[in-house]
């Protein structure tokens, strides 16, 4: 078997002595592993009560995305629950070289170090490997992707990485994936870097509902997908609320038929539920192991929740974060939409400085006009500036979205088209209903 033996370039580049392509688009590789692989995949959440959980990943590579699942795994997971952790990797790194390779991420040392010492000789075939963890197993398979059935297992989730469709077609090829469908597990995801259009095509002809979503660094699309519709929707006792888990991170589900409805129902959120479910949502974001610099708030509903947000991640980072609104509406009223205007960014523009993480926030992501509008806005005004925008919705309506983007992160979703009420609203309700929440005219 024909090993690789990665160099890092005078960039800070870790390159493919075989490929001449690069392990990681940016010069770290765990931001990058978060934002395509956990997040794509909607991890830590759909841990939550789980006893088991498997990802099957393509491409071992230098481990980086193991060592990182295995991190997540030991914080979030249930404590008697056990990861299992297949790769396939037709090239590997010697043990020698992967541990210097590590010296990039001291982080993961102490995980790194177990890793190393029962990583396997680089011989064909496949290898238990003993790390000492008895709630985390790895399985490695030196073999080409195309022999992936040779696993013998089914997966949860996927970690779609190894090199560039351009510089490994054979990894992407129509069979592979005939085969990945074969072996994920009904409502199983996959997540990868590349959004090249065979490769969306061979998903979506396996029966794969796809989303393309924001790249890392400078790979504008990556792709990610569910192998089916209904898995993962989870009717409340009226029938009329689903959540897609997890809570924190989108997911791919077209809402079925019989759960939508023509006649508009209003859905009141409480002043007091609102606070909590900021308090609830910022947390589950932080603990998939993001960080923001900036909170913009979208006018009106998302300013309030990004305050809030903004508040909780401060508590818990103990750093100081930027705050900034964004002026916005397409509303004209109850179910009646108007083309969006996007206002002043002015403050927004005034606090962002190069290097810049921002969270873009709004109460309701329903058609998306608005986000998609406001991303494109802080583009334009914004092109000398080096920022990565990430998009949060407190409540999302996955069946109304008209938009190809999604939120790249969302606390409640709904599977009709009631009309969420936010406690600020008050000029669209009746009398009785303004009763209702207190106030007499």
């Amino acid at each position: 078997m024909k090993t690789a033996k990665p160099y890092w370039d005078n960039t800070g580049r870790l390159v493919s002595d075989l490929y001449s392509d690069v392990y990681f688009t940016g010069d770290d590789g765990i931001e990058e592993g978060l934002h395509i692989f956990i997040k794509g995949n909607g991890l830590p959440g759909r841990w939550k009560d789980r006893k088991s959980f498997r990802i099957i990943e393509t491409g071992f590579g230098t481990g980086l995305n193991f060592l990182i699942a295995w991190d997540l795994w030991k914080k979030f997971a249930e404590p008697d629950a056990v990861l299992e952790y297949y790769s396939v990797e037709k090239h590997p790194i010697p043990a020698d070289h992967l541990k210097k390779i590590h010296e990039k991420w001291p982080e993961f040392s102490s995980l790194s170090e177990k890793l190393i010492t029962a990583y396997p000789d680089t011989t064909p075939g496949m290898h238990e490997v003993k790390i000492d963890d008895r709630n985390v197993r790895l399985f490695l398979l030196f073999d080409d992707a195309k022999n992936i059935e040779k696993l013998e297992t089914t997966a949860d989730a996927w970690f779609l990485d190894g090199f560039s469709p351009a510089s490994n077609p054979e990894m992407w090829t129509f069979e592979v994936v005939e085969k990945i469908k074969k072996m994920t597990k009904p409502g199983g995801t996959f997540a990868t870097f590349t959004s090249a259009s065979d490769v969306r095509s061979a998903f979506e002809r396996n029966g794969f509902i796809i989303t393309r979503d924001t790249g890392f660094a400078s790979k504008k699309h990556m792709l990610k997908g569910m192998l089916t519709k209904e898995n993962g929707i989870e009717r409340d006792t009226h029938g009329t609320e689903a959540k897609m888990a997890p809570e924190c991170g989108a997911l791919f589900n077209a809402i079925p038929e019989d759960l939508m409805s023509e006649d508009y129902q209003k859905v009141f959120i409480s002043a007091d539920q609102l606070e909590k479910d900021s308090w609830m949502f910022a947390k589950s974001i932080y603990e998939t192991g993001y960080d923001f610099d900036v909170f913009a708030g979208i006018t009106r509903g998302g300013a309030q929740i990004a305050i809030y947000m903004q508040e909780v991640f401060e508590l818990l980072t103990k750093k100081k974060k930027k705050f900034a609104t964004i002026h916005a509406s397409s509303y004209k009223g109850l179910g009646e939409a108007s083309e969006v205007t996007v206002g002043s960014i002015d403050a927004l523009i005034s606090v962002t400085r190069n290097g810049d993480k921002i969270l873009v926030v709004d109460d309701i992501f329903d058609r998306g006009s608005t986000f998609d509008a406001v991303t494109e806005t802080i583009k334009k005004r914004m092109p000398k500036k080096d920022f990565i925008v990430y998009k949060a919705a407190m409540y999302y309506k996955p069946h109304n979205r008209l938009v190809e983007m999604e939120p790249d992160f969302y606390h409640r979703a709904y599977a009709t088209s009631d009309w969420i009420v936010l406690p600020h609203e008050l000029s669209q309700l009746t009398e009785e209903e303004l009763r209702m929440k207190g106030f007499e005219i």
